[in-house]
């Protein structure tokens, strides 16, 4: 059975044109991926990071107290007269 050559280069054109397409949009997603991981995250405002958490004369020196804010509760742990940390309770 004769081949028909005019109809084959047209169809080998087209599929070259379609698969390069198809890798070209996945190199253009793969580098968003890549561009979206390396950026910096938004950082909330300080307002939003501020937790009232009540006084720490009555918490001793290596205790803890549960905060609730919102849905991340947090622990509050007294380190020394001077510093104290605040620790995510999930």
């Amino acid at each position: 059975m004769p081949v028909d050559s005019s109809v084959s280069p047209s169809r080998r054109r087209l599929l070259r044109w379609l698969v390069r397409s198809f890798v070209s949009l996945w190199g253009v997603a793969g580098v968003g991926v890549v561009f979206s991981f390396l950026r910096s995250p938004k950082l909330g405002s300080a307002v939003e990071r501020l937790v009232r958490a009540g006084s720490f004369s009555t918490l001793q020196v290596g205790d803890a107290r549960l905060v609730r804010h919102g849905s991340q509760p947090l622990y509050v742990l007294k380190l020394s007269e001077d510093e104290v940390v605040a620790l995510s309770a999930v």
